[in-house]
């Protein structure tokens, strides 16, 4: 049915500036894509400005929300921990979601690594086979998070840490970013808990 189309590209709005939706519609119109399709976030939805206070995180805590209950119905829950691609090809610190769920719900993490996507045409990626030649995914072991006494702030970014030093353990090491120098810590901490 689509193998003589292009795929419409489907985005919410409100995740990044004007300026880069600005600049991603763009992209899109001179890449030959015919139609975007844009639907807007809860606050904007329901005639609320975003950017108002009264708005303030109702996109992160309604989307948190949701991912719980899917993985509370036994659903599996695909995350990117960062939040976002990395415009560096190098892991960015984590954001707090993916572990806050995993903390509330109990959940076990499946860590995967991508590399070699920096290299891609977007998002003709897609719609090329060999495009994928390039791109190589390393899943690693499924681990359960600690369960800290409190789940607050100080918890999440804790267990965001780990969640991140088991990525960037599957990465080669010009991938790791700003994990590179906290894995080399939790190597030397275990060499002197082993000796």
């Amino acid at each position: 049915m689509y193998r003589g189309r292009v795929w419409t590209m489907r985005q919410f709005a409100g995740f990044g500036t004007p300026a880069e939706t600005n600049a991603r519609y763009r992209f899109l119109l001179e890449r030959g894509q015919t139609g975007l399709s844009v639907a807007f976030d809860m606050p904007t939805l329901m005639g609320t400005d975003s950017d108002s206070r009264l708005a303030r995180g109702e996109v992160d805590r309604a989307a948190l929300r949701r991912a719980e209950e899917l993985v509370h119905q036994g659903e599996m829950l695909l995350m990117f921990p960062e939040g976002t691609r990395s415009r560096t090809a190098k892991l960015a610190r984590g954001k707090p979601g993916t572990a806050m769920i995993a903390l509330r719900t109990g959940a076990p993490v499946l860590p995967v690594a991508i590399t070699g996507t920096e290299a891609a045409d977007w998002p003709s990626f897609f719609l090329k086979p060999r495009s994928f030649e390039r791109v190589k995914v390393t899943i690693g072991e499924p681990f359960t998070l600690p369960r800290p006494e409190k789940i607050d702030a100080a918890a999440a970014k804790e267990a965001t840490d780990i969640i991140m030093r088991k990525i960037a353990a599957l990465l080669p090491a010009e991938y790791r970013g700003v994990y590179a120098a906290q894995e080399r810590l939790a190597e030397k901490e275990e060499e002197a808990v082993g000796s």
